[in-house]
């Protein structure tokens, strides 16, 4: 992936897209959510979503990239990996629903569901958790 005539990152279009470097590289594969924030010894916590981030992160981590399709909607979760917001947009893909959240922090985050037969409603409150596994560090 080329970033103003730089290289950003190289590697498979498997791994580039799963494990992104950089932000460019982030939200150039598939617009992936960036979420700024900073470490705090084991937490990195995340003023713009009004919540925290409980992974093993390398120290100079200043963002996380969240893939839409690892966000999950978890009425009642509440902790580390877990996010507030309220729905802004809903639209049937086909395959997927696309689902837009503006976080309690303000923050806007994208998550894609596969066969709900009742997504939530513009307006509506929501819960939302990932598993740390999902979280991918951003240094640049």
């Amino acid at each position: 992936v080329l970033e103003a005539g730089r290289i950003a990152q190289i590697g498979p279009p498997q791994e580039v897209y799963a494990r992104p470097a950089t932000r460019f590289v982030a939200r150039f594969l598939g617009a992936a959510n960036v979420l700024e924030g900073r470490l705090r010894g084991s937490v990195f916590e995340m003023p713009e979503a009004a919540s925290e981030v409980s992974a093993a992160l390398p120290a100079g981590t200043v963002a996380i990239a969240l893939r839409a399709e690892h966000i999950r909607l978890a009425p009642g979760a509440e902790g580390p990996n877990t996010a507030r917001g309220q729905v802004e947009d809903v639209a049937f893909r086909g395959e997927d629903w696309l689902i837009l959240v503006r976080l309690a922090g303000g923050a806007r985050v994208r998550l894609t569901l596969e066969r709900l037969q009742h997504p939530p409603l513009p307006g509506e409150a929501v819960c939302l958790s990932w598993d740390a596994a999902a979280v991918v560090p951003l240094c640049a």
